[in-house]
């Protein structure tokens, strides 16, 4: 199913991101451009 595998994409620690989850990277951007 779709849905499951971005799932388990966007929850998959990536070394481009230094070890974060583009889920984790994705909320730390938001929450900066929400200052």
């Amino acid at each position: 199913d779709l849905t499951t595998t971005l799932l388990q994409i966007n929850q998959r620690p990536l070394k481009i991101l230094d070890w974060q989850t583009p889920y984790q990277v994705m909320l730390t951007n938001l929450s900066k451009n929400s200052d």
